[in-house]
């Protein structure tokens, strides 16, 4: 099958494949032995980001759903067909990116979509902390190393940046101050 993403643990012992058919599929690194295919997508699974602790396990899909999956719970083969720790529905159109942050005091997890919306959750409470929409679709997001700023490319060309914050009702907050850097013309991937 035709992969459309792929990752490896920080480690380097796993390698993680999203098929054009939304199957999640688990490799050994060290030998290439597949382990496991699971179906993690009803299309196809575009995004995979791990944990820097390798623990959890991020997936989007062209179906609008991103999931967090527990590593455990996918090398336990006494499941045939594990399911996430969590699935949000909180996007209209494809997602596009997936990436997990830095984790130092909140672990969070952020997705951007053809729906011009980039999402910030936290993978503790599973609440959705921040939704930011921005004028054209988006095709990547990333955090800075400390996850108080957030990078976000658009298929127009355009990279937005803004820094975020937690509140002392540790609420995230973006910085009404956000920056574009203009200049390259065709999409950021």
């Amino acid at each position: 099958e035709k992969l459309a993403s792929l990752k490896a643990t920080p480690d380097g012992t796993y390698v993680f494949g999203g098929g054009m058919s939304g199957n999640l599929f688990l490799w050994e690194a060290a030998g290439g032995k597949l382990l496991r295919v699971i179906p993690g997508h009803h299309r196809t699974l575009t995004s995979i980001d791990v944990s820097q602790d390798g623990l959890l396990v991020a997936t989007g899909g062209a179906d609008s759903i991103v999931h967090l999956w527990r590593l455990s719970d996918l090398m336990d083969y006494s499941v045939s067909n594990p399911l996430p720790s969590k699935s949000w529905n909180e996007h209209t159109r494809p997602v596009n990116w997936v990436h997990m942050g830095a984790g130092e005091r909140r672990s969070l997890l952020v997705s951007c979509s053809d729906d011009h919306h980039c999402k910030v959750y936290d993978t503790c409470t599973h609440e959705v902390l921040l939704d930011t929409l921005f004028p054209s679709p988006l095709c990547v997001a990333i955090t800075n190393a400390m996850d108080s700023g957030l990078f976000a490319g658009a298929n127009d060309g355009v990279i937005y940046h803004f820094e975020i914050r937690v509140t002392s009702r540790e609420q995230l907050k973006e910085d009404p101050g956000a920056k574009k850097f203009v200049g390259h013309e065709r999409a950021i991937t």
